[in-house]
């Protein structure tokens, strides 16, 4: 029997494996071990990234819509002349303050006199804010006159708002002459002419009494409205009935039952509380006017220390008037 022969090709072969199929396996086997792992990775940070997201948005979007809001605010607070006004008479009682309080006393005489062109300058800048404001004091007046009253001694009593604006139209009118004659007075003569100079102070000798009794006035209605506030001041009545109590907790309420107010017999344009803060704040707004309008016309001595501390606080008290939406906060008597 001859003896098989291993090199013939009779016999079956197996099958050939290339070095590219070894590694697309390996490649295979390997990516089936590690992706599980990957893709739980993968879905770990992509889950960090939306909280984190998601927190930036809550933190964010809340932040960046309450500036959007302050900043429409403070576009339409510039677009007042009054709002402007007060801004401007803040930063010139500041120079004030600055002049009297805050310089030191080694400081070089450049210092003050910087402080004072600046005030001179921002007290001449707010005269033309103030350009023919008479017109709109007309407005009001007109406004007081023709509007509705219920009752009898509303109709009467709207004579103590009217003289307030008879004095601030007055005010408004002098102040515009006042400025048109400080122009004149500078530039038609070269030099300072001494009949010139006595018109011009008596001018603001008369803009400053009737400013006077304007915030007198002003102070006396604003009493009279806030001790009307005060004496009907709403109440509240409480449904003590245990019936009510049970049908109030049914349908979702508190179990002392909801509260009533009692009838008023006045009625306000705003919240009762709305109200009586608005008139507390103008109350010491105009207090602190007085005070200033006292020392200009030589009636009471303050410091002028006081006269710059009185001034920023009252002009930011008129800025805070103007800011945002303006509101109407009429007190007046029911039929």
């Amino acid at each position: 029997m001859p003896a098989p022969n291993f090199l013939t090709t009779d016999m079956p072969q197996p099958p050939a494996i290339s070095i590219s199929a070894i590694i697309h396996e390996t490649a295979s086997a390997v990516t089936k071990i590690t992706s599980p792992k990957k893709k739980h990775k993968s879905n770990k940070l992509r889950k960090r990234k939306r909280s984190f997201s998601k927190s930036i948005h809550t933190t964010v979007q809340p932040a960046a819509t309450f500036i959007d809001q302050q900043l429409v605010t403070l576009r339409k607070f510039l677009r007042k002349s009054s709002a402007r006004d007060k801004l401007l008479a803040t930063l010139q009682y500041a120079c004030q303050l600055y002049i009297a309080n805050w310089i030191p006393e080694d400081a070089p005489q450049s210092y003050e006199m910087v402080a004072m062109a600046f005030e001179k300058n921002i007290s001449d800048a707010r005269k033309g804010f103030r350009l023919f404001k008479w017109i709109d004091e007309y407005g009001k007046i007109r406004k007081i006159v023709t509007a509705p009253s219920n009752t009898v001694s509303a109709y009467y009593w709207k004579i103590v708002p009217v003289v307030m604006r008879i004095c601030a139209f007055g005010y408004y009118l002098i102040d515009n002459t006042l400025w048109v004659r400080q122009i004149t007075q500078q530039h038609r003569y070269g030099r300072r002419d001494k009949r010139a100079d006595q018109y011009i102070k008596t001018l603001k000798t008369y803009k400053n009494n009737l400013s006077l009794w304007r915030t007198l006035i002003a102070l006396a209605w604003g009493a009279r409205l806030i001790g009307i506030l005060g004496y009907h001041r709403p109440k509240k009545k409480k449904n003590r009935n245990k019936r009510n109590k049970r049908r109030n907790k049914n349908e979702g309420g508190t179990e002392e039952g909801e509260d009533e107010y009692l009838n008023s017999p006045i009625q306000t344009t705003q919240p009762w509380i709305d109200c009586i803060w608005f008139h507390s704040v103008l109350q010491c707004r105009g207090i602190m006017n007085c005070f200033i309008l006292c020392k200009h016309l030589g009636l009471y001595s303050i410091s002028n220390v006081w006269v710059g501390r009185l001034g920023v606080l009252s002009n930011m008290l008129g800025m805070w008037k103007h800011w945002g939406v303006k509101l109407d906060y009429f007190v007046e008597f029911k039929k």
